[in-house]
C-alpha cells in the first residue's frame, strides 16, 4: 500500500514502487504441463496501458470523453451517432429481431411493412392446419402490436401481463412522420356539422374523395415536411397560416412535436395580427385577422398541459394516443368536436380509406382499424371564422 512490500523491495498498485517489479495487475501467469513437467511463465502485460496512451494521443477533444477508474477514456456519446450520413444509413434499413417469445420489426418504408405483413400471413398459414391436416389458407394473421413511444405497451406487458408476440415500430415510415398546416379545397368536408354533412346540407362522396386524395398526397410528401429532424427548425409563414384549413398529424409524430407546431402557428398568427390593421369597423378582425384559426390550436396546447410530463410527450405518439382508445384520452374530444378525419392504409389492397374520428371508436378500447390495416394519421380542421368556440 505504501509503495514497499514487507521485504523492503519496491512494487505496489499502479506500478509506482521502486523495486522495478512493476504492477502485479500488468502481469499474466501462464501454466503449461508437458511430459509430466509443469512450467509457469510470468509476462508483463502493458497492452492496456499502451492502448490508453494511444487513445489519449489521438488528438480528439477531451470534452468528448469520460475517464474510468483505470485511467482509460470512454466516449460520452458515440461519435458515429453524431454523423448525419451514418444516421441516414441506419434509418434507411429494416431491423428485424426474432426472439423466443417476441418478434420485433422496424420497417424503413411503408412497402417493407407491407412485405412483412404478407410474410407474417404466409407463415401463419404454413403453421396452421385444417381438419384434414393441410395448411389452413384461412388462418388469420397474428395481431400486430404497434409500438412507438412504449408508454402504454410497457404498462400492459409489465403490469397487466399482456403478451404481444409480434411488435412493429413504425417510427421510420415517412408517411407517418409528416406534420404541418394543410389546405383542403373548400368544396370538401371541412366544416363541423352535427349531422355529418359537408356544410351544404348533403353528404358528398366526391367531396370525401377529394379529402382522401389530399390527405394521401400530403402523407406521401407531396406537401408539408417530415417531422423527423426538421419540424423543430421549420418556420411556417403567415401565408401558410392564411391558406391552411387545418393541420395534418402523422400517427408516428410525437405529442411534443404536435405541441411545438401548435405553439409556432399561434405565435405566427399573433405576429401577423399585431403587425397589421385588422379593424373592419364592427369590432371584429378584418381579412388579415388569423386569430380565429388558432382557437383549436390553443385548445390542444391547453389540453396538453395535463398530458404527463415533457419526456413522455416527447416519446408518446399522436396515433398511439388515439388508437389506445382510453376513456380518459386527452385529445380525442377535441378531434371529435372538430370533426377530424383519419387516414387508414390496407396492406392487402394497398389502398387507403378515411374514417371520421367521431365514428372511429367502436367500443371500449376498440377502434375502427382492422388487423390488416395501418393508421396513417389524421386531419384536424380549424373551423370557420363565423364559428364560436367554447
Amino acid at each position: 500500500i505504501n509503495g514497499n512490500d514487507n521485504n523492503g523491495s519496491g512494487g505496489c498498485c499502479g506500478g509506482n514502487g521502486g523495486g522495478g517489479g512493476g504492477c502485479c495487475m500488468n502481469k499474466s501467469t501462464t501454466t503449461t504441463t508437458q511430459n509430466g513437467t509443469t512450467t509457469t511463465t510470468t509476462n508483463n502485460n502493458n497492452s492496456e496501458q499502451q492502448q490508453v496512451a494511444q487513445v489519449e494521443n489521438d488528438g480528439d477533444d477531451d470534452d468528448n470523453y469520460v475517464y474510468g477508474l483505470n485511467g482509460q477514456r470512454h466516449y460520452i456519446f458515440p461519435p458515429m451517432l453524431k454523423n448525419e450520413h451514418t444516421l441516414q444509413q441506419m434509418h434507411s434499413r429494416d431491423i428485424h429481431i426474432r426472439g423466443t417469445r417476441v418478434e420485433w420489426f422496424r420497417p424503413a418504408t411503408l412497402e417493407s411493412f407491407t412485405r412483412f405483413y404478407h410474410d407474417l400471413v404466409n407463415r401463419s398459414k404454413a403453421n396452421s392446419s385444417d381438419n384434414n391436416g393441410n395448411n389452413d389458407s384461412n388462418a388469420p394473421a397474428p395481431r400486430i402490436k404497434f409500438v412507438i413511444g412504449n408508454s402504454e405497451v410497457a404498462i400492459e406487458t409489465r403490469i397487466k401481463n399482456f403478451n404481444y408476440p409480434v411488435q412493429v415500430a413504425p417510427i421510420r415510415i415517412a408517411q407517418l412522420l409528416t406534420i404541418g398546416p394543410l389546405t383542403i379545397p373548400s368544396n370538401t368536408v371541412n366544416t363541423v356539422n352535427t349531422d355529418g354533412s359537408n356544410g351544404n346540407g348533403s353528404d358528398s362522396d366526391s367531396s370525401s374523395d377529394v379529402l382522401k386524395q389530399a390527405l394521401i398526397q400530403y402523407a406521401n410528401g407531396k406537401s408539408g415536411i417530415s417531422a423527423h429532424y426538421t419540424t423543430s427548425s421549420h418556420e411556417w409563414t403567415t401565408e401558410d397560416m392564411r391558406q391552411m384549413t387545418g393541420i395534418w398529424l402523422g400517427s408516428s409524430t410525437t405529442i411534443g412535436q404536435l405541441e411545438h407546431l401548435c405553439r409556432h402557428l399561434i405565435e405566427t398568427a399573433a405576429n401577423n395580427t399585431n403587425n397589421s390593421d385588422n379593424s373592419n369597423g364592427n369590432g371584429t378582425g378584418g381579412d388579415n385577422d388569423l386569430s380565429y384559426k388558432t382557437r383549436v390550436l390553443q385548445a390542444i396546447v391547453d389540453q396538453l398541459r395535463w398530458f404527463a410530463s415533457t419526456p413522455i410527450r416527447n416519446a408518446a405518439s399522436v396515433g398511439g394516443n388515439l388508437i389506445t382508445a382510453s376513456p380518459i384520452g386527452d385529445l380525442a374530444p377535441i378531434y371529435m368536436a372538430m370533426d377530424a378525419t383519419g387516414l387508414i392504409y390496407n396492406c392487402d389492397t394497398q389502398q387507403y380509406r378515411t374514417v371520421p374520428i367521431r365514428q372511429f371508436f367502436v367500443d371500449y378500447r376498440q377502434v375502427d382499424v382492422r388487423a390488416n390495416e395501418l393508421f396513417i394519421g389524421l386531419y384536424v380542421p380549424l373551423g370557420q371564422q363565423s364559428m364560436e368556440f367554447v
